[in-house]
C-alpha cells in the first residue's frame, strides 16, 4: 500500500511539473537561452550604439525582453532581429539619421542564433564593410533587410544558401556616397526558389548585366522586382516562356537598356505597378501590352516612345 501511495505521489508530482510548464509558457514565462544571450552579447560588443539603442540590453537579464529581439514563446529561441534604424526618414545623410545609426562590425556569433528567421539591419551605416560570409549559414532565415545600411563591396554568393528566404532586400538607397554593392554574377540566385520580394535597387550589376533576366525568370516565386539603377544595359525583347508570370511590381527604372519595351513584359498579366523611367525606351509598345489589365501605376517617364498607350 506504501508503495502504491508512492506511486500515485510522484505521478501527481510530474502532472503538476508539466502543467506549470504548459501555464508558464501560456503566459509568456519562457526565458531565452543563455547561449543565445551571449551570442547576442557578444554581436552588441562589435557595435556602435551613438543613441543607446541597446540600453534594454544592459538591464534586462531575460533578452527575450531587449529591444529588437523577438523569440519563439514556446521555447525561448530568438527568432527575430528588428534592429532598423526607427529615425530613417530622409536618404540623405543627416544628423537625424547618423544619430541613431548602428555601426562598426557584424560579430559571427549571430550563426549560434540558429532558430532565427527574421533580420533586418536596415538604415544603419556599417562603414562600407563587406557583408558577412557567414549570414549565408542562417538557414532558416525567411526575411532579410540589408537596405541603406552602408555595406559595400561584393555581395556573397553564400546567401544562395538561403533556401527558406521569402524576402531580400540590398538596396543602396543612396545615402552614403562611395559605399555600393556589386556583383560578380546573379547565379547564387538559383538557390531562393522560394523568393518573393527582391530589391537590388542601386546595386551594381553591370557584370551580370548580360545574363540577369534569364536568372531572374527561374524565381518561379517573385511578386515584386526591384532593379532600379543598377547600371543594366541589356535586356532581352523576348523569352520564350515567362516563369515569373506572378509579378505584381516591376521596377526597372535608371538603367541604359537603349531598346523598345521587352515583349515579354506584356505577359506579366499580374502587374499592379509598372516602373520603367529614363531606362532608354523607344519605339512602339509591344504587342499584347493591353493585356497587363491589372495595372494602377505605370511610370514611362523621361524616354523616347514616339508612340501613344494602346487603348
Amino acid at each position: 500500500m506504501d508503495r502504491f501511495m508512492r506511486v500515485i505521489a510522484f505521478l501527481v508530482l510530474v502532472i503538476l511539473t508539466i502543467a506549470t510548464i504548459n501555464l508558464s509558457s501560456c503566459n509568456g514565462d519562457v526565458v531565452c537561452i543563455n547561449s543565445e544571450k551571449q551570442a547576442l552579447l557578444s554581436f552588441k560588443r562589435e557595435l556602435k550604439d551613438p543613441s543607446s539603442r541597446f540600453s534594454s540590453w544592459d538591464v534586462e537579464d531575460d533578452c527575450c525582453k531587449w529591444a529588437g529581439v523577438v523569440c519563439d514563446k514556446l521555447n525561448g529561441h530568438v527568432i527575430e532581429l528588428h534592429l532598423q534604424n526607427p529615425n530613417s526618414t530622409t536618404s540623405v545623410v543627416g544628423k537625424v539619421h547618423q544619430s541613431s545609426a548602428l555601426g562598426g562590425k557584424i560579430d559571427p556569433s549571430l550563426v549560434n542564433l540558429t532558430r532565427l528567421n527574421y533580420l533586418d539591419l536596415s538604415q544603419n551605416y556599417f562603414g562600407g564593410i563587406h557583408i558577412p560570409m557567414f549570414i549565408g549559414s542562417l538557414a532558416n532565415l525567411h526575411y532579410v533587410s540589408l537596405s541603406g545600411a552602408g555595406f559595400g563591396g561584393t555581395i556573397p554568393h553564400q546567401l544562395g544558401n538561403l533556401s527558406s528566404l521569402h524576402f531580400l532586400s540590398l538596396s543602396g538607397g543612396g545615402s552614403y556616397p562611395g559605399v555600393k554593392l556589386s556583383v560578380v554574377n546573379l547565379q547564387w540566385l538559383f538557390g531562393l526558389s522560394r523568393l518573393e520580394r527582391l530589391d537590388f535597387s542601386q546595386v551594381n550589376l553591370k557584370k551580370a548585366s548580360h545574363d540577369w533576366l534569364q536568372v531572374i525568370n527561374m524565381l518561379y516565386s517573385l511578386v515584386e522586382l526591384n532593379m532600379s539603377s543598377c547600371e543594366l544595359h541589356h535586356i532581352p525583347p523576348q523569352l520564350h516562356h515567362v516563369n515569373f508570370s506572378s509579378l505584381t511590381l516591376l521596377d526597372l527604372s535608371k538603367n541604359d537598356f537603349n531598346s523598345s519595351i521587352p515583349g515579354w513584359i506584356s505577359s506579366l498579366s499580374s502587374l499592379v505597378s509598372l516602373h520603367l523611367s529614363s531606362c532608354g525606351c523607344g519605339g512602339l509598345f509591344p504587342d499584347g501590352f493591353c493585356n497587363l489589365t491589372s495595372l494602377k501605376v505605370l511610370d514611362l517617364s523621361q524616354n523616347d516612345l514616339n508612340s501613344s498607350l494602346p487603348s
